[in-house]
This record gives C-alpha cells, structure tokens and sequence, in this order.
C-alpha cells in the first residue's frame, strides 16, 4: 500500500514540473531512482521480487536507448519509467506504459482535430505516465 501511494505521489509531482516547465528536477529522478533501488534490494533479499523488479527496468532502459538515438523522448521519461518497473514489474510496467501511450494518442488527436497544437508540437509524457498509473491502479480494483 505505501508503494502504491509513495509513487502517485511521486509521479503527480513530476507531472507538475513537466507540465509547466517541460523539464524534471534531478533531485527528484534522484530520489525516485534510491527509491526503486531500496524496493529492488529489500525484494532481494526477501527472495521474491529480484528478478521481477530488474526485468521492470526493461521498459524504461527501452525508452533511454529511443531517447538517445532519436532525441525525440526526454531521457527524463526513461528514467520514470524504469522506477515504475522497479516498483510495479515488467507487467505491470508494460500495461502502465501501454495505458499511457494510449492515453496520449488520444489527447494528441483531440488536440490537433481541435487545432489547438501542430503536428510537431512537443508534449509531456510523465503526466500520461501518471495517468496511466492512476488508470491501472483503478482497473485493478
């Protein structure tokens, strides 16, 4: 519950940054990464969630290597992401993940039917990621 709860929270406050400034502050990638690296660790050691929270960092590393070979995707995202696989697993990562490209699919659309952004208007991603969370946390119920 409280893994649940510390990263909404965290992923709501990336969202406002990215949202408004179009950038993340490091302190707070930083915290988010010592973050998954404790749930990381305290799994292993318990002998359950090892290997489940290290190949939950597939998704996110997937985005990094995109983000430095195109320099289209923020290497901010790739970073968020791989915490969310960290924390949730490569499942639950890939369904958050896919849930979010979905939802900013959706929003891309509507935006340029109502010609409100161009066609190579730049969005941010962490507040779909966040809803993506939001989303899967509540078909889960």
């Amino acid at each position: 519950m409280w893994k649940t709860g510390f990263l909404f929270f965290y992923l709501l406050c990336l969202s406002v940054f990215d949202g408004k400034e179009k950038r993340v502050p490091m302190i707070l990638l930083i915290i988010g990464t010592a973050a998954a690296c404790a749930v990381g660790i305290y799994g292993a050691l318990r002998g359950r969630r090892g290997l489940e929270c290290l190949l939950g960092l597939i998704p996110g590393l997937c985005l990094l290597i995109v983000a430095w070979a195109t320099k289209k995707a923020g290497y901010a995202d790739g970073i968020v992401l791989a915490v969310v696989g960290a924390f949730e697993g490569f499942r639950g990562c890939m369904l958050i993940f896919s849930i979010s490209l979905i939802t900013l699919s959706v929003c891309c659309a509507v935006l340029l039917l109502l010609k409100r952004v161009q066609r190579n208007s730049i969005l941010p991603y962490i507040p779909f990621l966040c809803t993506g969370y939001l989303l899967w946390k509540v078909m889960a119920l």
